[in-house]
Parts: C-alpha cells; structure tokens; sequence
C-alpha cells in the first residue's frame, strides 16, 4: 500500500514537472492564443445576446452552408436545394458543410460552432508567432504580427460568421508551419483538407511543391536531408485525401474537377465585371446563371464562352483582371463593416462621419502594412523567404480576380492576413532599427 502510494505520488508529480515545463517553455504562445480566442469569444457572446444566434448565418453564404449541412444530415445529400429534389451541390467543396453538420448533427447551438472557430482563430495567432521566430529569427516579428491578426476586425468578425474562410485560413496556416519545419506529410495533409475547405488551396500547393523544388535544387547536398521518397508519399498523401470528392464528382457529374466555382466565377464575375464596363453583350445560360447556373452542367459554356471573348479583347481583359487583382490588395471589408454592419447595428453612435473616419482610418493602416511590406522585401537577408510568403499571396489574390472588390469581397484575402503581417511586422522592426540607430548618431 505505500508503495503504490508513493508511485502514485511521483507519477504525480513528473506530470506536474511536464505541464510545468510545457507552460514554462510556451507562455508566450499560450497566452497570445488565450488573448486571441478571449477576444473573439466575447464578441460572439456579445452577438448571441443582442441579436441572437441568427446574427452567425446573417450571410447569405452562411445560411447556405447551414442549408447544405442540413440537408446532408435529414437527405443525405450535400445539397443547396430548398426543397426536393434535393440535388447534389459542385459548386462548393465538402469539408466545411461537413464541419458544420457534425456538430449540428451533436446539437450543438451555433455558438458552440463559432466557439471551435474562436478557438482556431487562438491557435492561428499562436502558430503565427512561431512561424516569425522560425521564418525570420525574430520572437518580436512573431509578436507584432500575431497582435495585428488579433486585433484586426475584419478577421474577428468573420471569425464569428459560420463561413468556410475560418477554417480555410487555419489549415492553410498549419501547413505552411509544417512545410517550414520539414513535416511534409503533415503538410500535405493539412493543405488537402485545405483544398476541400476552398478549392484555391489545390493551386497553393503547386506554389508550395515549387518553393521545395527551388530550395531542394538550390541547396547545398549536404544541407539536403530530404528525399525523393519523401516527396512522392507527400504528393500521394494529398491526392489521396482529394480523391474520395474527386470520384464522387465523377461518378455524379462525370468530372474530376474539385468544384464549378472556377470557371463561373472566372466567367459571371469577373468577365460580367468587364463586358459591363466596356459595354459588351456577352453570351450567358438559359435562367442567367442564377439558381443551379453555378453548377457544373454549365462548366463548358462558362469555359468556351469565356475564352472567346478572350480571344476578341487579349489586352483589355487581362489588363482589367490585373488591375483588378491590385485594387483587391486594399478591400479588407472596412466600409462593409462600418457601413452595413456598425451603421445598421448601432445607428446612433456610428453616424456616417464616424463610419468615414473608421473607413479611412482602416486604409490608412493597411497601406502602412504595405509599406513596411515594401521595406521588409529589401532586405537580402529573407529574400528567398519574402519571396515564398508574396507568391502565396499574390496567388490567392490573383486567383480571386473580380471577387475580391465585390461587396464583402475581403474575406477572401483572411487566409493570406498572417503572411502578410509576418512581412510587415519584419519591415516594422527594420524601420525601428534604423530609427533607432540614426538617433544614437
């Protein structure tokens, strides 16, 4: 009896000498992950109280969503039908209707749904500061922009969204850690279940396979601890987890592509964008690509037609979608927030002054994260690594197109917040030191 009582004691106290141990080498990630989720937590809990859970679906696409996963669980079909027949939806990939059906599926109230995405959005500010201690050597490149991902309220408020941009951003996150710490299979698949969060993610990762090519080739042999082995179990691990959807979209709609999004959006947003400013009549599906004129039995028509009015303006529009692309880089939402969310919720304190000093206010910070972007990529010493980061970025962004300016078109950019404060808290810290150095002289 006293010796099971003293093993029970030490068996005690090793686990306390751990957890000890654990918070000791990790209070800084810790507590910005608590500050993170804390925040966001209290303005969910906020919402809940003024306005109810209906204010986490006040988007069209999250009542979409919250259609699909319901559906699923009483149909079993993944389907955006209203009413029967319910028919299988190719306009968005599965994982996030999945997410939000299990827990609906648990009767879980819809706080509870955004609760794990708080939670999420506390590990992404967490990995954020590892991934600038690791990145650029810096512990306060990690802590600067690991704060303006906290604070940033663009990023809390679809935080609190049952939107798939959350989830997208977090795996997306978590990849990108794992690639940089060599855990390639964990990589691949973190950006597989990316992929089937948002189809992007399927392009991203021919970004990432093309940085490990560079760094594979360019590196010294005996720096060289990866193999080819490696690299094909990592490419196989993600066509693997791909396939399952890929197979069904075959099977239901004889493809393989991820999803219909592409070639609609390519076509009705962004070339719609651009015949109405150029005063172009362009050819568009019977029902006018409303209900189901998203879905894949368009595909071809949205493709073909597409590229014929490519073919007759070959500047106009790639220029048109490249400007685009660039105005993207500054809708972070900050009108739709101050105008149709503030404006209509707290009409009296948010008055139209107020909204245009919040409007400009928010421009005003991004444009200086730009600038300390541009700082920070002058820097030979992280070029390779500046380079990586603008790639990932300038890919999400290119491939948004037209998207990214519409009304609420800002959330599209959430996933690439962190690598862009990662940059521009670098740039800050470089300014900081010159400053510094220039004033001791």
């Amino acid at each position: 009896m006293y010796m099971t009582s003293v093993l029970h004691n030490l068996t005690t106290h090793r686990y306390f000498a751990i957890l000890s141990l654990f918070l000791k080498r990790n209070k800084i990630p810790l507590a910005l992950f608590c500050i993170g989720f804390g925040i966001r937590f209290l303005y969910a809990v906020a919402v809940q109280l003024f306005y109810g859970s209906q204010a986490f679906f006040a988007f069209s696409d999250s009542e979409m969503y919250i259609r699909i996963a319901t559906n699923l669980i009483h149909h079993g079909v993944l389907s955006s039908a209203v009413q029967e027949p319910f028919f299988p939806d190719s306009y968005r990939t599965p994982l996030f209707p999945l997410f939000i059906a299990f827990f609906i599926w648990l009767k879980t109230p819809l706080l509870g749904i955004v609760f794990i995405q708080n939670v999420l959005s506390g590990v992404m500010a967490a990995v954020t500061y590892k991934i600038g201690k690791i990145l650029f050597l810096s512990e306060t490149v990690g802590i600067v922009a690991a704060f303006l991902l906290i604070f940033e309220p663009s990023f809390i408020y679809w935080n609190s969204l049952l939107m798939s941009e959350t989830l997208f951003s977090f795996f997306l996150l978590m990849a990108f850690h794992c690639f940089i710490i060599k855990r390639f299979h964990w990589f691949s698949v973190l950006i597989a279940l990316a992929t089937l969060t948002r189809p992007i993610g399927l392009y991203l990762f021919f970004i990432f396979a093309i940085a490990w090519l560079i760094w594979r080739l360019s590196a010294p042999r005996f720096l060289v601890e990866f193999r080819w082995k490696t690299a094909v179990v990592s490419v196989s691990l993600f066509i693997l987890i791909l396939s399952p959807w890929m197979i069904r979209n075959k099977i239901v709609f004889d493809t393989f592509e991820l999803a219909s999004a592409s070639w609609f959006n390519l076509y009705m947003v962004s070339m719609g964008t651009f015949a109405q400013q150029y005063s172009l009549d362009i050819p568009k599906p019977e029902g006018g690509g409303g209900m189901f004129g998203n879905e894949f039995p368009n595909f071809s028509f949205y493709k073909h037609n597409f590229l014929t009015v490519l073919k007759e303006n070959p500047v106009s529009f790639p220029g048109f979608y490249l400007m685009s692309t660039l105005k993207s880089f500054m809708n972070h939402d900050y009108w739709y927030l101050v105008h149709y969310v503030m404006g209509v919720k707290l009409p009296r304190i948010i008055t139209p002054p107020i909204q245009q000093i919040l409007y400009f206010s928010g421009a005003a910070f991004w444009f200086e994260v730009y600038v300390f972007i541009g700082i920070a990529i002058l820097k030979r010493e992280i070029l390779y690594p500046a380079l990586f980061l603008i790639a990932l970025i300038g890919t999400n962004n290119l491939l948004n197109g037209y998207n990214g300016l519409i009304s609420a078109g800002g959330r599209y950019a959430l996933p690439i917040f962190p690598f862009l404060f990662l940059l521009g808290s670098y740039g800050f810290i470089v300014m900081r030191d010159f400053i510094f150095r220039y004033a001791r002289h």
